[in-house]
């Protein structure tokens, strides 16, 4: 994943490759979600719910906890 100023990058596969940009402008909901295996492995994913987006959000999967918390963070702190 990569955090510009106003757009959230999200490639995520390895045999299909899958780029997504998504405007921060649309973001109306940032979660964690971890399952009892991911806690063991010290993972989350972050979901990015979307105005007009899917119902399932966007996930940037497996990132290690901390760096889960501090997207979450920097994603809640540019919304208007």
């Amino acid at each position: 994943y990569a955090l510009e100023e106003d757009r959230l990058l999200i490639r995520t596969g390895w045999w299909t490759r899958e780029t997504l940009l998504l405007p921060l402008k649309n973001v109306q909901t940032v979660d964690l979600q971890e399952s009892s295996l991911s806690r063991l492995f010290g993972v989350a994913h972050v979901v990015v719910g979307l105005a007009g987006g899917s119902l399932m959000g966007q996930r940037v999967p497996s990132l290690p906890r901390k760096d889960a918390s501090l997207l979450q963070r920097d994603l809640l702190s540019k919304q208007p």
